[in-house]
């Protein structure tokens, strides 16, 4: 038997009599092809702001934790990170493979970091020049899962080349 290239679609119509729709298969497959990025896409937007916020964007490892500090009755906690650079996503590369952060995060949150744990940081430095720590500036997205991080190294790379496609004033 021979794959049917059509797609039926049997309908009533409103006269009481069924109708048959015969549609190319390849249509009905494309229309059902999620886009990868559009515009206005909102977790796009979310990523693309949350990138344009950030210095200093990279892969790491937690090699440490200190003990935090709890605010407004445990709803985030401040702590004192030390991460191991695996790759730099976005920003200025650190001058050693391993910074201190001191980060804010929501106390339940999903990714919130323990020792070993590979994570996506969204960091600013505490002074561009020479940077003696990076720290977090939004408690529920600066630190992301490392699944995250190939999709954030590209869309960094496009919104760079967007960058400097852009005439200065």
């Amino acid at each position: 038997m021979e794959p049917n290239p059509y797609f039926v679609l049997t309908a009533i119509h409103k006269e009481g009599h069924m109708v048959r729709y015969y549609l190319p298969t390849l249509l009905i497959v494309l229309a059902f092809i999620p886009v990868s990025r559009c515009a206005g896409d909102e977790s796009y937007e979310i990523m693309r702001r949350l990138l344009s916020n950030a210095e200093l964007v990279i892969l790491g490892d937690v090699e440490s934790v200190g003990g935090g500090i709890a605010h407004e009755a445990h709803s985030h906690i401040s702590m004192e990170c030390r991460i191991k650079i695996i790759d730099l996503i976005q920003g200025k590369s650190p001058t050693s493979k391993t910074i201190l952060a001191y980060v804010d995060i929501l106390s339940d949150h999903p990714a919130f970091p323990k020792k070993g744990d590979k994570r996506v940081f969204l960091l600013r430095p505490d002074n561009r020049d020479d940077p003696k720590y990076f720290s977090t500036d939004d408690i529920r997205f600066c630190i992301q899962p490392a699944s995250m991080a190939r999709e954030l190294k590209i869309l960094a790379s496009e919104m760079a080349a967007q960058q400097k496609q852009k005439p200065n004033p």
